[in-house]
C-alpha cells in the first residue's frame, strides 16, 4: 500500500509554517496531512485552531505550548530525534 503524500506548505497559514519549522528545528519529521492538519509521530495538530491529540486518545486538547511539551516528552521517551525534515512532495 503506498504511503500518503504530504501536502506542501506553500499555501499554509503562518501558524502552520511556524509549528512545522519548530518541529524541523527539533529534529522531528512532520507531515502536512490536510490544509489544516500536521502529523508528528503519533500526534495530530491543527495549528490554526490551537488543538491537538494523540492517535491513541482522540479527545482534542487545547494549547500549542502543551502540544510542544507532549511532543518533547514523547521524543525523549522514544528517542526519535532524527534528521528533522518535512516530508513534502509536490502533487
Amino acid at each position: 500500500m503506498p504511503k500518503r503524500r504530504s501536502l506542501p506548505l506553500d499555501d499554509a497559514s503562518p501558524q502552520m509554517k511556524t509549528l512545522a519549522a519548530w518541529c524541523i528545528d527539533h529534529g522531528l519529521n512532520v507531515r502536512r496531512t490536510s490544509s489544516l492538519q500536521l502529523k508528528v509521530g503519533p500526534f495530530n495538530v491543527w495549528p490554526d485552531a490551537g488543538t491537538w491529540n494523540r492517535d491513541d486518545d482522540l479527545k482534542r486538547k487545547s494549547g500549542l505550548r502543551l502540544f510542544r511539551e507532549a511532543v518533547e516528552c514523547w521524543g525523549r521517551a522514544s528517542d526519535i530525534w532524527v534528521s528533522g525534515t518535512i516530508i513534502a512532495f509536490p502533487l
